[in-house]
């Protein structure tokens, strides 16, 4: 998928991803990849199934006080608004945000999104 991403890219601009990684007491978390879209930096979580936590999304939208999030997987396409979850962060309980989900084949259209950057 992160070959996918690279290769959506124009030939003139580099080729390169990020990613995130924390480390921190009884909190591990990972995001496979962070995007720039127009002037935000988008995380994504990559998923080869249908299911899966979200606990590394949460715990980086909460940290870096995001909105929204993509996460890639087998599902149809799919936009999540004012989603909640509970999260343990810096006195934080809840979590609002928004999620686009999208099927692992649309990869490389994820530097065209327009709806829900926040």
């Amino acid at each position: 998928m992160l070959q996918e991403i690279i290769a959506s890219n124009p030939p003139f601009q580099e080729q390169k991803l990020n990613y995130w990684l924390r480390e921190a007491k009884n909190s591990n978390a990972e995001i496979d990849c962070l995007l720039q879209i127009k002037n935000q930096v988008i995380p994504v979580e990559i998923k080869a199934g249908k299911i899966g936590s979200l606990k590394s999304l949460h715990v980086f939208l909460s940290e870096k006080n995001k909105k929204t999030g993509i996460r890639l997987n087998m599902n149809l396409p799919d936009y999540g608004r004012n989603l909640k979850t509970k999260v343990n962060f810096k006195k934080q309980t809840e979590l609002n945000y928004h999620l686009i989900s999208l099927p692992l084949y649309m990869a490389s259209q994820l530097k065209t999104l327009e709806i829900g950057i926040h």
